[in-house]
C-alpha cells in the first residue's frame, strides 16, 4: 500500500475556483461545471430525486422553522440544554422511581454490576453532547482537508460554503443549526443538541449502546422482581404462562405493576424502548461496517436515483495525477479513488478545457452502484479505529513519514 505525504496547504483565494462551484438552495444542491461553450453538466435537483432515506430525515430532525441570524447559533439560545435535561430527566426520574424497589431485592454481585450501567449514560450524553463534533474553522481548515480524499462521486474539489467561505473538505457539511462546517458530518441530533461528526460519533455510539443496555437491563430485572412479587401471592405463575390464558396471564402482569406501580411502569417502559434504542444503535453499527454517515446515505441515495435516471457516467481517474495541493491536498487515508462521476441530463459530458485533469478516457454511462467504489470504506475494524482513534492515526501517518 503506498504511503501518502500530506502537503501543506497554502492559503487559496476563492476567486480561482470559477470552474466548480456549489449553489445551493433550500430545496436543492446542484454541482454546475462550467465547460465554456459546451453545455452544463448538472445533477438533478433534490426535489426530482427519490427523498433521502427515512433514518436521515428523522435524525436530522429537519423541522421547516425560521432560522436564527447568524451571530446567534442554536446552541447559544436560551433552550441551549432543554432537550439535554429533558433527557436527564427522563433518566433521573425513572430511575428514582425505580431502583428503590428494585436495586436492594438484588445480589452484591448484581448491584456492583447496575451501578456502571446506571451511570455510562449520563457520562456518554455529557461527552456527546459537549464535545467538539468537529467544527470546522480558518485554523483547522488545513488539517481536515488532508482527513479524507475527495470520492469524486458524492464529494468533489472546489465546492465551496459560502456562509464559512471556504472550500469545503471531504465528508464535510455545513449545519444550519450550529452554523458551522462539521467534518464527517453524520447528522445534527436534537437529543444531544449538537451535530454528530468526527470529533463525537465515538461518544455517540456509546451512548446508544449504554442507553440500551440500561433498558435491556432494567426491563430484564424488573420482570423478574415483579414475576417474583406475583409468585408471592400466585405460587404457581411461571414467565411462560404455562396452563393460563392470554386474558390471565396479562391479569397477573397488571396485578404486579399495580401492586409497585413505580418499579412496574419503569420496567414497562424499558421494555417498550429498548427495541428503538436497539434498533438505532444497531443501524449505527450498520453504517460504520458500511463505511458510511448518514449524511453520506442520503447523498448514495441521489446517486442511485441518478443511477435509475440513466445520467450518471464515470471515467478511470488517475491516482497520480498532478494535483493543486491548495484544492485537493494529499490525504492520510490508505485508499484513493480511481474513478470519477458525474451527472449530465443529456449526454456524457464532454473533454471540456475545464474538466482538465478530470479522468481520463471516455465517459461510461453507470449502470450500478456495484460499479462505484465507496473509498470511505477500509474494512469494519479499520472504520472502528478512525472512528474511536481519528487523531491518533492521523498522527501515527505523520510519524511514518
Amino acid at each position: 500500500m503506498n504511503e501518502r505525504h500530506p502537503t501543506v496547504l497554502p492559503p487559496v483565494s476563492l476567486s480561482r475556483l470559477n470552474d466548480a462551484t456549489i449553489l445551493s438552495t433550500s430545496s436543492r444542491a446542484i454541482l454546475s461545471l462550467s465547460l465554456g461553450n459546451e453545455a452544463h453538466v448538472t445533477s438533478s435537483s433534490l426535489h426530482n430525486r427519490r427523498p433521502a432515506t427515512l433514518w436521515y430525515s428523522f435524525m436530522s430532525c429537519q423541522i421547516k422553522a425560521p432560522q436564527p441570524e447568524r451571530e446567534r447559533t442554536q446552541r447559544s439560545g436560551p433552550s441551549i440544554h432543554i432537550r439535554v435535561i429533558m433527557f436527564i430527566l427522563l433518566l433521573s426520574v425513572s430511575e428514582y422511581l425505580y431502583l428503590p424497589s428494585v436495586f436492594p431485592a438484588q445480589t452484591i454481585a448484581t448491584q456492583a454490576v447496575m451501578i456502571p450501567i446506571i451511570l455510562m449514560p449520563y457520562i456518554f450524553l455529557y461527552l456527546a453532547a459537549y464535545s467538539d463534533p468537529g467544527f470546522i474553522t480558518n485554523a483547522t481548515h488545513a488539517t481536515h482537508m488532508r482527513l479524507y480524499p475527495y470520492d469524486h462521486i458524492n464529494f468533489h474539489p472546489s465546492a465551496i460554503c459560502t456562509t464559512c467561505d471556504f472550500i469545503k473538505p471531504p465528508r464535510s457539511k455545513h449545519c444550519a443549526l450550529c452554523k458551522h462546517c462539521v467534518s464527517r458530518s453524520d447528522h445534527h441530533c436534537i437529543f444531544i443538541n449538537n451535530c454528530v461528526g468526527y470529533g463525537n460519533t465515538h461518544w455517540f455510539l456509546l451512548l446508544l449502546l449504554s442507553t440500551a443496555l440500561l433498558t435491556v437491563a432494567g426491563g430484564y430485572l424488573g420482570a423478574i422482581y415483579i414475576r417474583n412479587l406475583i409468585q408471592e401471592r400466585y405460587s404457581s405463575f411461571t414467565i411462560r404462562g404455562t396452563g393460563y390464558t392470554w386474558r390471565d396471564y396479562a391479569n397477573f402482569w397488571l396485578w404486579g405493576i399495580h401492586r409497585r406501580p413505580g418499579a412496574g411502569g419503569v420496567t414497562l417502559l424499558c421494555v417498550l424502548s429498548s427495541a428503538l434504542i436497539i434498533a438505532l444503535a444497531a443501524y449505527t453499527l450498520y453504517q460504520v461496517w458500511a463505511g458510511v454517515t448518514t449524511n453520506e446515505s442520503a447523498k448514495w441515495d441521489n446517486t442511485s436515483a441518478d443511477i435509475d435516471d440513466e445520467s450518471l457516467y464515470m471515467r478511470p481517474l488517475d491516482e497520480h495525477r498532478p494535483r493543486d495541493p491548495g484544492v485537493e491536498p494529499r490525504a492520510r487515508w490508505p485508499v484513493q479513488p480511481k474513478i470519477i462521476s458525474l451527472s449530465c441530463e443529456t449526454k456524457p459530458p464532454s473533454n471540456a478545457k475545464s474538466l482538465k485533469g478530470q479522468g481520463y478516457g471516455e465517459w461510461v454511462r453507470v449502470e450500478s452502484l456495484h460499479e462505484l467504489e465507496n473509498v470511505y470504506d477500509v474494512g469494519f475494524w479499520r472504520n472502528i479505529g478512525d472512528l474511536f482513534l481519528p487523531r491518533s492515526s492521523y498522527e501515527n501517518h505523520h510519524s511514518e513519514d
